[in-house]
């Protein structure tokens, strides 16, 4: 490799890979009546203990901890207007459809579990307060997804951040024995103040993964990455969007526009316009 080679490839700019849902499709609550806009005397629906369950950072499996019948409001009136994917406001819990949920089965994730959910759709002309739901209930359409893959990934000697945030102790329901351990918050996805040091990453056997520090995220392997495109699930095509974190925001920024790579990985990508950042060009 030439020099010049050499200060390319160090130069581009590490990234991890990950879903969003492309707009809104449902209410982010989970309920365990009915959604909508109650008629007069009628009760509110109530809320499922899903948030509750779901509160340490750090979860394991669910199953079994919810109730047994569980509802999402929609913010359309028809079941083919949905999308494939979406947050919940139970963080780390998310919604997909029954199309996703096969998809992400094929990759035979570890870690990851679905729990049927009824999706009611939005009553047409509804208004008031309660604008999601009260339509017709579908069984069958879409689920909760507990991906509870976590990685410790960020080799917290050499990472960066500004403000470095203190360790904390945080129960890990997501590893046997529940054991605690102190973590560091190193932020978002999107933080702009911080410098990460990954360990190497097994894509082949992670899929799907969080990353312990990085809080609400979901990250993606390329080889999902390209799956994702192949089967028309990526925007323009389908409604989920690629999307990326860098891992270095804090070195001042480039004069010239620098490409992307995956870190951990031989993916090169020119920049966010390029694919598979599909959601972000015209299908062709």
């Amino acid at each position: 490799m030439s020099n010049s080679n050499a200060h390319e490839h160090a130069v581009e700019r590490e990234v991890l890979l990950r879903i969003e849902p492309l707009g809104a499709s449902f209410s982010p609550n989970i309920w365990r009546t009915e959604p909508g806009r109650p008629a007069p005397g009628e009760p509110y629906p109530e809320i499922s203990v899903a948030s509750e369950v779901v509160r340490p950072t750090y979860i394991g499996s669910i199953t079994g901890r919810l109730e047994n019948k569980l509802f999402v409001g929609a913010v359309k009136t028809s079941l083919n207007e949905l999308g494939d994917f979406a947050h919940t406001g139970a963080g780390r819990l998310e919604l997909v459809s029954t199309k996703m949920k096969a998809f992400i089965e094929s990759f035979t994730p570890k870690k990851s579990e679905f729990i049927a959910v009824e999706t009611s759709l939005l009553a047409e002309g509804e208004g008031g307060d309660m604008e999601v739901g009260g339509g017709a209930v579908i069984s069958g359409a879409y689920w909760l997804w507990n991906c509870h893959n976590w990685l410790d990934l960020i080799d917290e000697v050499r990472s960066e951040r500004e403000p470095l945030h203190p360790l904390r102790e945080q129960v890990r329901m997501d590893l046997p024995g529940h054991p605690i351990q102190t973590v560091r918050s190193w932020g978002s996805s999107i933080d702009r103040r911080r410098r990460l040091i990954l360990r190497p990453i097994d894509y082949a056997s992670n899929p799907f993964f969080r990353v312990t520090g990085i809080h609400n995220s979901l990250f993606i392997s390329p080889a999902v990455a390209d799956a994702l495109e192949c089967n028309g699930i990526l925007a323009w095509a389908g409604s989920i969007s690629l999307s990326y974190t860098e891992l270095d925001t804090l070195s001042p920024p480039s004069h010239v526009a620098l490409p992307f790579r995956v870190f951990d990985s031989d993916r090169c990508i020119p920049d966010e316009f390029s694919r598979p950042f599909a959601s972000r060009i015209p299908n062709r």
